[in-house]
């Protein structure tokens, strides 16, 4: 009967989750789920900031862990469950199973009709590029650290001598948008960073020019050009050197140096513009990212004892982030698949035991039952006393 139940939610949940909207409407997920690749923390731990997962869930997604060291099974299993996927930010290499994500990503983009986002921040970016155009593309020795920069785009005369691959037409940056302005003329997006890829080198590797666009980029502050954000030319993936979810959700402060002041002072950790520009950017971005995600064509999220959402996990707090999850190494998922496996079977065990127990009670409440009937009727048969017994007399007669 458990069993029975359960398969008949997952079945409710399936339907509901990809009904469309409307007749002759795209299939739109109310709910959709992103998974977010962890990074590599102290002790058995890694760690997901949660300000990424806030910027999901502000515009209306759930965020799952891809687990940093997962394996080709683990990862395949993930990927079962997600809409679209997020690299956040942090310092880490790429993860050794990188190029099974890629493929994986690659592989449900690459038919006709099949939709999966991706997003790439800072080093997200950084892991875009070098999945797509190889490890040794990528450069170093910006002075990127700890800043906010306006947006440069290109020109018509940048997307004519580049033969394209730069381009004007923005699916982040609408020409038609107020905010385009805004952002060439304001420090907005909060950059955080040493490594990097120059127009000059993007431009020189065929990978990353047949998939990618250049869709704005930016100066150092010795004046190097770096590339800023790329929009994939055939599919939904994009990525930006900047941390669009920093000017919503962190709020970090220094350490205070006043004897008055016990543990901070309300002077900022980084560099974070808060202004409303700058939140309507991040709001704009994470709107148009989880939009995409819900058209996605992949993905059931239905193992969610095994893959709880991230908030979940439990929480640190810092200041670089104001809080982090703290997810598990990838081998205890493989111990959590046998405590799952362990506790199904025991569960089902229980229910058969139970199942019995109850059939054996019914059968001897039944047999009860017969055996009152039996002796009832024997008893009424061989010893029935009439309500008004006649006299002796009257026998005689």
């Amino acid at each position: 009967m458990y069993l029975y139940i359960q398969i008949t939610t997952i079945i409710l949940y399936i339907v509901a989750t990809t009904l469309p909207v409307a007749h002759g409407s795209p299939v739109l997920r109310s709910r959709p789920v992103v998974g977010i690749l962890s990074q590599p923390y102290h002790g058995n731990n890694d760690y997901i900031a949660a300000s990424y997962v806030k910027w999901l869930e502000s515009a209306g997604a759930r965020s799952i862990v891809i687990p940093y060291e997962a394996d080709d099974n683990l990862l395949e299993e993930v990927f079962t469950q997600i809409n679209g996927v997020l690299f956040p930010g942090g310092e880490s290499d790429l993860p050794p199973h990188a190029h099974k994500i890629w493929n994986l990503i690659s592989v449900r983009n690459a038919n006709d009709g099949d939709f999966f986002p991706v997003w790439g921040t800072c080093l997200g970016f950084e892991f875009l590029v070098m999945l797509a155009g190889g490890k040794d593309v990528l450069q170093t020795g910006f002075d990127a650290e700890n800043i906010s920069l306006p947006l440069i785009f290109p020109t018509m005369e940048d997307v004519a001598k580049s033969g394209g691959i730069y381009s004007m037409d923005s699916k982040l940056y609408p020409i038609s948008r107020s905010m385009r302005e805004t952002l060439t003329m304001t420090n907005i997006t909060m950059n955080n960073h040493i490594n990097g890829i120059t127009p000059s080198q993007f431009m020189a590797n065929t990978n990353l020019t047949q998939l990618f666009h250049i869709t704005s980029t930016n100066f150092d502050r010795n004046g190097r050009p770096f590339v800023s954000t790329i929009e994939s030319r055939n599919y939904p993936i994009y990525g930006t050197q900047y941390h669009p979810e920093k000017n919503n959700f962190e709020f970090g402060l220094r350490h205070g140096l006043s004897p008055f002041t016990k543990y901070y002072s309300d002077e900022p950790y980084e560099a974070i513009n808060h202004s409303e520009e700058a939140v309507e950017l991040s709001m704009q971005l994470a709107l148009f990212f989880v939009g995409q995600v819900r058209r996605s064509t992949h993905g059931k999220y239905h193992l969610l004892k095994r893959h709880p959402v991230v908030y979940q996990y439990p929480m640190e707090i810092g200041r670089g982030f104001e809080q982090v999850f703290l997810i598990p190494k990838a081998e205890s998922w493989n111990e959590r698949q046998n405590n799952y496996e362990y506790h199904d079977h025991q569960q089902l065990i229980n229910s058969v035991v139970s199942l019995t127990l109850v059939c054996v009670m019914v059968f001897f409440v039944i047999l009860r039952h017969l055996n009152l009937g039996l002796r009832h009727s024997v008893h009424k048969h061989y010893f029935y006393i009439p309500e008004n017994p006649v006299s002796l007399e009257m026998l005689v007669e």
